[in-house]
């Protein structure tokens, strides 16, 4: 019934709960927010509460996030003193000078973290609920949805289709340039930079201001899937120029094209070593970015005899199940 069904309704309930949930507890954190806070009482407040208890009730809930609040504006404010002492030190302007107050800050993280979990559809919802009931069987195991699968099928073949830049979510709503892939579209076209920061989208590049879709506080695998399209098509993004002044925007239109992982792929390399007899021997070492069944992987060539191998996992989470910050186009 779960799987055939138009929709997940217990799961749909169950994340309308959690969604309620989360709307008060932002509520409170703004109402703490706009209280004056105090760092005189003796008071500490768990990093990880994983293995700890739940909270009795809605009382001790609320003294909970009072003192994740309390640490979250200390955290910060500790930071802007270190930056700032070190760039005394270093003889340097002061970085954190123009940035938001620390409680500015923290409520900002707190509104995106709501706008992410608002901002899903019925494929999310679902895809939550069946990857629960797949990993409480088999941690190894999970469901994909649309999206990633598509995403999965990308990762195996190292290329994809898209404008070959690597994004970041800045805590005020908008979509960072992070990193520009060599030889991909944006790196050809040169007029994207790094630190550029991209507020719109028109994914169809038709030059209507209506089709110019508004990114702030939406989530960075969205903003993938309206930046990607067709090879040969373009898109048209608003973009924040690095070091411009406040306000100042341009569009940057680019053509779409493919974009080579180079990164993600295999690679393989023949080391002659001694013994302990002195005798020379080749140790020939692969080097597997991830674990891609069916992936031929470039090892030493023909000829090329050696008597050891070894094999280095950059990621070794059990498979391709990959939660990353950022998403290459």
């Amino acid at each position: 019934m779960l799987l055939h069904g138009s929709s997940v309704p217990a799961a749909t309930e169950i994340y309308r709960v959690f969604e309620k949930r989360v709307e008060e507890r932002v509520a409170l954190a703004e109402k703490y927010l706009k209280e004056e806070i105090e760092f005189s009482a003796d008071e500490s407040s768990m990093m990880s509460r994983k293995d700890a208890s739940w909270p009795k009730n809605d009382i001790e809930a609320a003294e909970l996030w009072r003192l994740q609040i309390k640490e979250a504006v200390l955290g910060e404010t500790l930071r802007r003193e270190l930056v700032a002492k070190l760039s005394k030190e270093q003889g340097k302007e002061d970085p954190s000078k123009a940035d938001r107050s620390p409680k500015d800050k923290v409520s900002l993280r707190y509104k995106r973290f709501l706008n992410s979990v608002k901002d899903v559809d019925e494929e999310e919802i679902a895809n939550y609920f069946l990857s629960s009931i797949a990993r409480a069987y088999d941690p190894h195991t999970d469901y994909m949805s649309f999206r990633e699968m598509n995403r999965f099928k990308d990762g195996m073949k190292n290329e994809l289709v898209g404008i070959g830049a690597l994004l970041g979510a800045e805590e005020d709503g908008a979509t960072k340039i992070q990193g520009i892939v060599v030889g991909g579209p944006a790196d050809r076209d040169g007029i994207l930079k790094l630190n550029d920061r991209v507020v719109a989208v028109d994914t169809l590049n038709s030059g209507k201001p209506e089709d110019m879709v508004d990114i702030m506080f939406m989530k960075i695998d969205k903003v993938v899937d309206y930046i990607r399209g067709k090879e040969g098509t373009s898109v048209a993004l608003k973009v924040e120029p690095a070091g411009g002044t406040p306000g100042e925007t341009k569009i940057v239109v680019i053509q779409r094209g493919k974009v080579e992982m180079k990164d993600e792929q295999a690679s393989g390399q023949i080391i002659d070593m001694k013994n302990e007899k002195g005798e020379t021997q080749r140790l020939g070492i692969i080097t597997l970015p991830s674990s891609r069944p069916g992936e031929e992987h470039p090892g030493p060539g023909p000829g090329e005899g050696f008597r050891q191998g070894q094999a280095h996992l950059r990621w070794s989470d059990g498979g391709d199940d990959r939660q990353e910050q950022c998403l290459r186009q």
